[in-house]
């Protein structure tokens, strides 16, 4: 074996632990987000209905099929709202990697010079 070998593997097994700590918060992190895509909808409908009866409102079968129709289509616009939230902070990431990738800043501002 060459000398240089153990150090190398060293600080390899170093950059791995580190990318799987990141990978396994990133997991998380998504099975939590599409979890609450998942409930956020029901919870807004319940939610609803329960301030709607909590205001003397009469519940009648027509009026909560109709209430729950509603909200049965706003499912897709509620999950959106989380999906765009996840994706403007995946931009920043991804903005602020590319500036310091191109522009060379590495953790410095772009107009700080070297």
């Amino acid at each position: 074996m060459y000398n240089w070998e153990e150090p190398v593997k060293e600080q390899v097994k170093e950059v791995r632990d580190k990318e799987l700590g990141v990978l396994r918060s990133s997991a998380i992190l998504t099975a939590a987000n599409m979890t609450f895509m998942s409930v956020a909808p029901i919870v807004v409908a319940i939610s609803a209905l329960f301030a709607y009866a909590a205001d003397d409102g009469e519940f009648t079968a027509s009026r909560v099929f109709a209430a729950l129709s509603l909200f049965g289509q706003l499912r897709f616009p509620l999950m959106m709202c989380v999906a765009t939230v996840c994706r403007c902070g995946q931009r920043g990431t991804s903005h602020h990697s590319w500036c310091c990738h191109c522009l060379g800043t590495h953790g410095r501002s772009a107009t700080t010079p070297s």
